[in-house]
């Protein structure tokens, strides 16, 4: 793995870090792949290292070399009156390690289903998603839910951000449900923001920061615990041109520099080209070049 590692600093050294049952139940539900809900709650949170198993299952290499296979995937929902949607139909493909996708279409053509059925957050009606060749649909739901937490990285086209905490305390979230060693956290966030120059803003609140700013905040978070896949849902939907090309590059970069494989959604071709390859999708129909 590329990444860089910041040595200690006394910002790291005297950094808060939350006990790990104090989340918000919104934003921790939104980064399992869950609903959220606004609620604030103190409690018990998982057991560190609980979930080493599940983390092996996303860790290793998948079948043919695959971090992402979709098998023959089809996904339908029953909508008022009995009606049938089709939102994915028989999708397939592979995507090696380390590859980055973008996926283009229309709205409401079926990218946000590919990607939570991706993510492990919906499970395909039919065929089968693997992640590093593993079968997600063959998981139970608590699973499914540990290995996204600890394999998988999700952007936001709307940041999620709590604001009432810290940039610095934002990006730790993820390391405060895992259980993760507070001190080894804490150097990877300010090593992370370090390297989308917002060092300087880490004790911040995160109301104070622009929209583009935010979204680092969150490309950050997204990566703080090594995902081997990240999964972008529009992440520049909400930005104005410029702060989109430039978080757009930050999250290229920042996926090559930590050898994750990456699959993005946007309406934008310019910043689809900016992938190894695009995809299209619509009606449900995806086409692989």
């Amino acid at each position: 793995m590329s990444a860089r590692t910041s040595g200690t600093s006394r910002s790291v050294a005297s950094s808060t870090v939350k006990p790990v049952g104090f989340v918000d139940r919104g934003i921790a539900s939104l980064l399992a792949g869950g609903r959220p809900a606004n609620s604030i709650t103190r409690g018990r949170g998982p057991r560190p290292g609980s979930s080493g198993a599940v983390t092996l299952l996303l860790r290793g290499g998948g079948l043919d070399g695959a971090a992402l296979e979709f098998r023959n995937v089809t996904k339908r929902y029953e909508g008022d009156g009995g009606a049938v949607l089709l939102a994915l139909r028989g999708a397939s493909f592979a995507v090696p390690p380390g590859r980055k996708v973008a996926i283009t279409g229309r709205s409401g053509s079926g990218k946000s289903t590919l990607l939570h059925l991706a993510a492990g957050i919906d499970t395909p009606t039919t065929g089968a998603v693997l992640v590093a060749g593993r079968d997600l649909g063959r998981m139970s739901e608590a699973r499914r839910t540990l290995a996204r937490r600890d394999g998988i990285g999700l952007v936001f086209q709307f940041f999620h951000l709590l604001p009432h905490l810290t940039v610095r305390d934002n990006v730790l979230l993820p390391a405060w449900i895992a259980g993760d060693a507070p001190r080894d956290a804490a150097r990877r966030a300010e090593d992370l923001l370090a390297r989308v120059d917002l060092g300087s803003r880490a004790g911040d609140a995160v109301r104070k920061l622009s929209g583009g700013e935010m979204q680092r905040v969150a490309l950050c978070r997204a990566l703080l615990r090594r995902p081997r896949l990240l999964l972008a849902d529009e992440p520049t939907g909400n930005l104005d041109d410029d702060n989109s090309r430039k978080v757009m590059d930050l999250l290229l970069r920042l996926a090559e520099e930590e050898d994750s494989t990456l699959i993005y959604v946007t309406h934008s071709r310019e910043l689809a080209a900016l992938a190894d390859e695009t995809w299209r999708i619509g009606s449900g129909v995806l086409e692989v070049p």
